[in-house]
């Protein structure tokens, strides 16, 4: 069963450090589907209650995520194993957009809440953008899409990562996320409980200003200077010309 398999992985991560950003998910996934018991775990995290014995290395496994989680804001990388987190993290805010917004008291939103902030931190901060390394740049902007459209079904009016995509001074790999997204909002399909994509059609002026912002920058990039103009903060990717123009 999902407990004695979360036992396993446990013993299994503990002996396999480099292999934590996989098995940590998978852990992860396996305590969503044991509502009962992560209600036990959250209500023992955020509100000091109680926890079972059997239950204490469950526990003891959020917990430490969420630890590694704020070693990354506070910028205590050590290990390597903050970015494995952060995956875990995502991929928990991902699965809790199954679940219908109305139904604000299940306990994933609880979870998903008391580490929002540091995600937001981490993923859109834009004085130190996310990157781990130039040989996973494709995957970091695959775990910003998939946050951003969490944020997005989540609070679509009131969203903070919203608007730092839209803002003129954030990095450009803030817009590139920001537009796959949208992109993504109109063609999948989508739950009834998602937003759609009219709930952005008021921010259209600040969407064409970052077009034609990002569109001068390119042009000026290729007519006045003979290094191409790159995502900032990520060395080493497709120049930002053949990301716009070559997807």
């Amino acid at each position: 069963n999902c407990e004695k398999l979360f036992e396993l992985l446990d013993s299994f991560a503990e002996a396999n450090c480099r292999k934590v950003q996989y098995i940590w998910l998978l852990q992860m996934m396996l305590l969503v589907l044991c509502p009962i018991i992560l209600e036990e775990l959250v209500y023992a995290l955020e509100k000091g209650g109680p926890c079972s014995a059997e239950h204490l290395r469950k526990r003891n496994f959020v917990d430490a995520l969420k630890r590694q989680l704020h070693a990354q804001v506070l910028g205590k990388q050590s290990s390597g194993t903050e970015s494995a987190a952060v995956v875990t993290f995502v991929k928990l805010c991902k699965s809790a957009t199954y679940i219908n917004n109305k139904d604000s008291n299940d306990i994933l939103f609880v979870l998903v809440q008391s580490v929002i902030g540091d995600l937001k931190q981490i993923l859109f901060n834009p004085l130190k953008p996310f990157s781990r390394g130039q040989d996973k740049i494709n995957v970091d902007l695959e775990l910003m899409i998939e946050f951003f459209l969490y944020c997005l079904r989540l609070n679509p009016h009131n969203n903070e990562v919203l608007k730092v995509c839209l803002n003129l001074l954030s990095p450009a790999m803030f817009h590139y996320v920001l537009v796959k997204a949208l992109y993504r909002i109109i063609t999948q399909k989508h739950l009834p409980w998602w937003p759609q994509i009219d709930i952005i059609y008021s921010r259209a002026g600040e969407l064409r200003n970052m077009f034609t912002d990002t569109l001068n920058k390119v042009l000026q990039s290729s007519t006045f200077s003979t290094t191409p103009l790159r995502i900032s903060g990520v060395t080493g990717v497709s120049t930002l010309k053949d990301i716009l123009f070559n997807p």
